[in-house]
This record gives C-alpha cells, structure tokens and sequence, in this order.
C-alpha cells in the first residue's frame, strides 16, 4: 500500500536506525534504502545474495557481495580494492 503503520519490531532492520532512513524491503530480501544522512549509504539497492548497487556523495560502487567491486570515484574506475586503477584520460 505504501504506507507503514506497524510496529517498529516489524520493520527491515535498515528501517529500525535513528537516523530514518527510507527502506523497501521484499518478503525475499530485496531491498532498496535511500538516506540523506551525509556519509551514508545514500542509495542502495541489495539482491538477498549480497550484490548491491550505491550511489553516495562519493560515487558509484558496485558489487557482487563476494568481494569483488567496481568503484567509480572521483576522477577514476577502481575494481577489486584497487587491484586495477584506471584514471581518468587526460
């Protein structure tokens, strides 16, 4: 329906923290949380095996929830931890 009138003990754990942020869950554990709290998790959309897309004051992180990444920040493409650094072409 769009609207949450239960218990706070009901809501996705991500719901349950005081800074409010905006979390849809699924009965399967997809989920989207948005927050504008400054250094959060901005958006972040998750799969229930641990995959996630952000996007933050920082940038865009994506990954595959078994440790491998691909982050966009700044000037630069970062993959695994920096396994691979691709700077901007000048």
């Amino acid at each position: 329906t769009g609207c949450w009138y239960g218990e706070r003990s009901e809501l996705p754990p991500d719901a349950r923290n005081n800074d409010k942020p905006v979390v849809i869950q699924t009965p399967g554990e997809h989920k989207l949380l948005m927050s504008d709290v400054p250094g959060g998790d901005g958006i972040l959309l998750c799969a229930p095996g641990g995959a996630y897309v952000q996007i933050d004051e920082k940038g865009v992180t994506v990954g595959n929830g078994q440790g491998t990444s691909i982050e966009l920040i700044g000037n630069e493409v970062n993959i695994n931890q920096g396994r691979l650094v691709v700077p901007k072409r000048q």
